[in-house]
């Protein structure tokens, strides 16, 4: 008898089929690594979920609108915050609009203000509280609590509707003259009246423009102490200690270094102490940028999703709405990328755990917060954020792909046979699971729709709509039967959702051991 015959008549062995758990892709989007190399807590893609340091919130918190009947863009939102009294105001057509109430905007408050993209400043001159804009366009306003008024603002050689940024350091106002190397600044305790000059054109190597002035606080030897920055748009940074530039005893230069050229005017925010950039090469810490190179990539905040965020750069760069902003609430800091004149999509990191996800469908123009509260500016609208279950009442779109594992036995086939999504959810859910083997992206289809039926207190009409409970305490854990034959594999999970909150902790897998080859 020959071999081959011998092997067939012998008795073939039975598979019993394996398990396997994989947590859920807690350590947020990885757009850096090779796939082959990525942990398998990191996910390759992850839209509109929010990962903390034990789940993944599925979806991500929703919105509500806020304002409406405001024409055209909104490109900026400014809160006023007195002494007594909190004002709320949107910007849009060269308008500034009351929407301090939830409804539709009433006539606009101040027109023929030349453009909509205002960068503003709360301040004290000793008379109760004001917020000053500026916008390189026309002549400056504040608003006191009650009236919108010109500033009287002067100074030798200047044309106050040049001013483009406005900062507070030292008790001081201090503004730059658009197109220009210039920076002028008031008196003490003032935002208004005769400014002085301080040309810094000559401290700088690379040439181009004055694009922001922020100010730092630093701890060091001597103390901690707010520092003076100016960022050019060819990335140049000068830091300067003091308070008052018309004395040398009371202003000294720290230091000048390079960061990656600045993105928008908008382009800082403080995190803590720290201030960061955006970038050409990401989100920039100053307090980093100032011990390194541009060269070390891994001190970049985004540095985990670096080659997404250049991807966006180096295609939407020159689009208005580029912004970042902190959100202590929410533990998140939002990076907007406007990718047109309708469609933005937002990186969101959650400050707690340092992990990264893309936010999409809030389409922002602009950004504010107000009381702990985070309100964006999109096109006749302005929004509530990270609020409710739901956008405006849409079903919110989930997409997250986690990276791909080789469960332990990476040179053995495996036939994938089930998977099984271990949920904590507010209602009944059965997400759709796609399985992607061996590094491949299939194409994703329509997820299915979810939604409770029910509404949460006083958000539906008395008696109309039963009310519900959002609190995630079912435990989800259905199988889904899947296909795949390969190394690695990858349980895609997507779904619409409206209505509930869910919690995503791990997916377990069923598959049969296969050999080598």
């Amino acid at each position: 008898m020959s071999f081959a015959r011998a092997l067939k008549r012998m008795p073939q062995r039975q598979v019993d089929p394996e398990t396997a758990s994989v947590p859920a892709p807690i350590g947020g989007v990885n757009a850096r690594d090779a796939l082959a190399q990525m942990p398998q807590t990191d996910c390759i893609s992850a839209v509109n979920c929010f990962g903390t340091p034990s789940y993944i919130q599925i979806p991500r918190n929703g919105n509500q609108v806020w304002a409406t009947g405001l024409i055209g863009h909104v490109e900026t939102v400014m809160a006023y915050n007195g002494l007594t009294a909190r004002k709320l105001f949107g910007v849009s057509n060269n308008s500034i609009y009351d929407i301090t109430a939830q409804g539709a905007v009433g006539a606009a408050l101040v027109s023929g203000i030349g453009n909509s993209r205002l960068q503003h400043q709360m301040f004290n001159a000793g008379g109760g509280n004001v917020l000053v804009w500026v916008n390189g366009g026309v002549q400056p306003q504040y608003y006191d609590g009650a009236t919108w008024a010109n500033t009287t603002i002067s100074g030798t050689g200047l044309t106050p509707s040049n001013l483009i940024t406005a900062t507070v350091f030292k008790q001081r106002m201090w503004y730059i003259e658009n197109n220009s190397m210039n920076v002028w600044y008031s008196g003490v305790s003032a935002f208004q009246g005769a400014l002085t000059q301080l040309p810094l054109g000559q401290l700088f190597k690379k040439g181009g423009i004055l694009m922001q002035m922020a100010t730092w606080t630093i701890d060091n030897v001597s103390g901690i102490d707010d520092y003076a920055v100016f960022i050019t748009s060819e990335g140049e940074v000068a830091v300067y200690k003091g308070y008052d530039p018309s004395a040398i005893a009371t202003w000294s230069l720290v230091g000048i270094f390079n960061i990656g050229r600045p993105i928008g005017r908008r382009c800082y925010t403080k995190l803590a102490s720290d201030l960061v950039v955006i970038t050409a090469d990401g989100l920039t810490p100053l307090s980093k940028a100032m011990l390194t190179d541009r060269t070390q990539i891994d001190a970049q905040l985004t540095y985990k999703i670096i080659n997404a965020v250049n991807t966006d750069v180096q295609l939407f760069n020159a689009n208005f709405g580029w912004q970042v902003i902190d959100y202590p609430l929410g533990n998140k800091l939002i990076l907007n990328v406007p990718e047109s004149a309708t469609v933005s999509h937002q990186w969101v990191m959650n400050s707690v755990s340092r992990t990264w996800w893309r936010f999409q469908a809030w389409n922002a123009y602009c950004w504010e917060l107000q009381q702990d509260a985070l309100y964006f500016g999109e096109n006749g609208r302005v929004f509530l954020a990270d609020t409710g279950v739901s956008d405006a009442g849409t079903a919110i779109s989930v997409d997250c792909k986690p990276a791909f594992s080789y469960f332990n036995s990476p040179g053995q086939l495996k036939n994938f046979l089930m998977a099984q999504a271990i949920f904590q959810a507010s209602a009944q859910i059965n997400p759709q699971i796609t399985l992607d083997v061996d590094y491949n992206d299939a194409v994703n289809p329509s997820p299915p729709f979810l939604s409770t039926g029910l509404a949460p207190w006083d958000t539906s009409p008395w008696d109309l709509t039963p009310w519900g409970d959002l609190s995630p305490t079912l435990a989800i854990k259905n199988w889904q039967g899947i296909t795949g034959l390969g190394y690695a594999a990858s349980g895609r999970i997507s779904l619409q959702a409206k209505g509930l909150i869910a919690q995503w902790f791990a997916t377990n897998y069923l598959y049969e051991d296969g050999g080598p080859l």
